[in-house]
């Protein structure tokens, strides 16, 4: 999980929390927040952003989830 400093919403990955934010080395402020829902992200139900679930995943998860269960 990843918690952003400035704004103190919660990710869970670093490439989620890289999406809202934007950096201006050198600029004033340096680093801009952005409304993750703006960016394509979604909130789950613990209050954390993601990136929003594809087919592809899906169907990775399934398939993680049918190893652990032994099949």
């Amino acid at each position: 999980m990843c918690e952003c400093a400035r704004c103190r919403e919660v990710f869970t990955t670093l490439g989620a929390f890289d999406r809202h934010q934007e950096t201006r080395y050198g600029g004033r402020p340096a680093v801009i927040c952005h409304d993750p829902a703006e960016r394509g992200l979604v909130c789950n139900r613990a209050g954390r952003w993601h990136f929003p679930a594809t087919d592809r995943s899906r169907e990775r998860l399934a398939k993680m989830r049918a190893l652990q269960a032994g099949g």
